[in-house]
């Protein structure tokens, strides 16, 4: 068995919304909900569709926000949000119970935030609801992200989870390379004028070198994430669980680029797996979002090494913490491995069909003990502290959650 140490530093601006154990508390502002942390702060607006509101860091916003903007008649196009894939089947505008309706907040365990749209036919389509659940974690200074939609039809449907984010425009986004980038089907938007330009084994797109009009175009990234840093040397990274090209949404792709008409923002989307969603089963993308920023003296031109130096280090620590996955639930019960005894003290057992890896992490999302253990296998809990922990199992390919509390 592995124990994986946290070294915590304390700062004075993280205690004023951390505790010593760095677990961050929620803080709200009508229907608007904050989590802050070190340089960061993320909001979210429970009263029009948990859309993530704002992203700054070192005060300065990073999203396009403007939620006055009528764009194609519609004030949809501000902020983070989720939608359901393929575009094709679902038609438009996008859900409105899920893009920017009302969610019912709660807070779990005082350091997770968990909003849920209602329940809701929408236009004559299908039944969907979404639940949204965001925390931070302290040890790597993400903000965790996860979307679980619940189908709540008579029969199975398959989707992909969307999460298109606006970010405001210029600036290079780039990634690892796998396919080719392609001009999105669906649309009548004109191609992209020029690729974006290869360095080794990464995608570079310099938006005011490259882009000249409006252009949407999607590709396949090869590691998990993508990136993308501003005229202020701030650097935004999204990382998720990597697929692939076979399993994404069809006449889709894992990664989207969007640049509005007249340039009025950024759109970085990406995708889930495309699976089957039993009838009133769920589907389940969890992801994680970094901000930093970057030294004035370094090279954020396309092909830098030493952004991309910077950048892996963050990406690549990411890919082997274990907290990035999406899966749909077979089984829309609760599921039937269990933690027992819950509380324990010293040891604790699952009740395993066969030999699997369980990861147990803090509520902030710290990755304490990591091991493939077998049926009724004692795991040594003695070294954690008194508290509400999560585990994480992979099981026959079936991912399962849950608590307990260690006494």
């Amino acid at each position: 068995m592995k124990l994986i140490t946290k070294f915590l530093t304390i700062t004075l601006a993280m205690c004023l919304t951390a505790n010593i154990y760095g677990q961050v508390y929620p803080q709200q502002n009508g229907s608007r909900y904050s989590l802050s942390y070190a340089n960061i702060y993320f909001e979210v607006d429970a009263g029009r569709g948990t859309k993530v509101s704002s992203l700054k860091v070192d005060g300065n916003e990073y999203l396009f926000n403007d939620s006055t903007v009528n764009f194609y008649g519609q004030y949809i196009y501000w902020g983070s949000t989720v939608w359901l894939a393929p575009e094709t089947e679902n038609k438009w505008p996008p859900f409105a119970n899920i893009d920017n309706g009302i969610y019912t907040d709660s807070i779990v365990d005082d350091t997770i935030m968990m909003f849920e749209s209602k329940n809701e036919r929408d236009k004559e389509r299908d039944f969907y609801s979404l639940k949204k659940r965001f925390w931070i974690s302290t040890y790597d200074t993400a903000i965790v992200l996860e979307y679980t939609v619940s189908n709540n039809n008579a029969d199975p449907h398959k989707k992909a989870i969307w999460e298109p984010t606006r970010i405001k425009p210029h600036g290079m986004t780039f990634w690892a390379k796998d396919t080719e980038p392609w001009p999105s089907p669906i649309t009548t938007i004109a191609d992209i004028s020029d690729k974006p330009v290869i360095n080794g084994d990464y995608y570079w797109l310099d938006f005011d070198n490259t882009i000249d009009d409006e252009s949407k175009f999607y590709t396949n990234t090869g590691e998990g994430w993508f990136a993308h840093v501003n005229d202020s040397n701030q650097l935004f990274i999204k990382t998720y669980e990597n697929i692939d090209t076979t399993e994404v949404a069809p006449g889709e792709d894992e990664m989207l680029y969007w640049v509005a008409l007249n340039h009025q923002f950024i759109e970085l989307e990406n995708q889930s797996r495309y699976v089957e969603i039993p009838a009133n089963g769920t589907s389940t993308y969890r992801l994680k979002w970094y901000l930093r920023t970057l030294p004035k003296s370094m090279d954020v031109s396309a092909g830098s090494n030493e952004l991309l130096t910077y950048t892996k280090r963050i990406t690549d620590k990411a890919a082997n913490d274990n907290m990035l996955y999406s899966f749909s639930n077979d089984t829309p019960q609760t599921p039937d491995i269990i933690a027992f005894p819950n509380p324990a003290t010293d040891h604790i057992y699952f009740n395993l069909t066969t030999q699997a890896m369980v990861n147990i992490y803090s509520l902030s999302g710290s990755v304490l003990l990591s091991d493939n253990v077998n049926n009724n296998e004692p795991i040594n809990i003695s070294e954690l502290g008194s508290g509400v922990y999560i585990y994480k199992i992979v099981c026959n390919n079936i991912v399962y959650t849950g608590k307990f509390v260690k006494e």
